[in-house]
């Protein structure tokens, strides 16, 4: 029947429809694979989110320890926070949040992004930056450490996509992170999925229970 009417049944994208990821509840998000892949040592996190001026969660990763890898998530006044542990240069490991000086606003689209990763030119001190709509919204002061705790070898992890009452559109995730010009320059564009440090690159325009990653090889 869709060969008939000119659309693929092989893909997911056939017919194209634009859709987003509605929750109704901040217990409602995508579970995403407990892969390797999401452990992540540095990061960039892009996401299209219209919320309802309620708390919730962008994403995270937690270990069964009970540590975060990382957290991302905005109050209800809309500031952007990251959460994480990490090994201190003394080598034990330690929590921290940070967050954006600027705030999301409700009840409208607004394009979000938060990075984290090692200063320009230094290994021992980390930096997290927030942006609203590709202007820069919070620069905290570095953080001295050696790395992100991304879990021990006997641990699981529970990888998160969303969790509040609102919308999402067009979830990246990078392995990377990603600078101010990056994001500036691409927040509003589409990507291929093959581009170099991309590992999670959610449309929601597939339809279905179940959300595809168009990340390609």
């Amino acid at each position: 029947a869709e060969v008939v009417a000119g659309t693929d049944p092989l893909n997911s994208l056939s017919p194209f429809v634009y859709r987003e990821l509605e929750m109704t509840a901040d217990t409602e998000f995508v579970q995403l694979p407990d892969d390797a892949s999401y452990a992540l040592g540095r990061l960039t996190f892009e996401a299209w989110i219209k919320h309802t001026g309620v708390a919730g969660t962008l994403l995270s990763r937690t270990l069964s320890g009970g540590n975060d890898n990382y957290e991302i998530t905005f109050a209800d006044d809309g500031t952007l926070s990251l959460t994480f542990h990490y090994l201190a240069l003394n080598g034990t490991v330690m929590s921290m949040t940070l967050s954006s000086t600027d705030k999301v606003a409700a009840g409208e689209w607004s394009h979000v992004a938060v990075s984290f990763g090692p200063v320009s030119g230094s290994m021992t001190q980390y930096e997290a930056r927030f942006y609203i709509n590709g202007e820069e919204a919070g620069l905290p002061a570095a953080v001295p450490m050696s790395a992100l705790y991304v879990g021990e070898d006997s641990e699981t992890a529970e990888v998160q996509l969303g969790g509040f009452i609102g919308r999402m559109f067009e979830a990246r995730v990078w392995n990377t992170a990603r600078t101010a010009n990056q994001i500036a320059s691409n927040y509003n564009a589409g990507l291929t999925g093959t581009e170099p440090g991309l590992i999670g690159f959610f449309r929601f325009d597939d339809g279905g229970m179940t959300i595809e990653n168009f990340v390609y090889d």
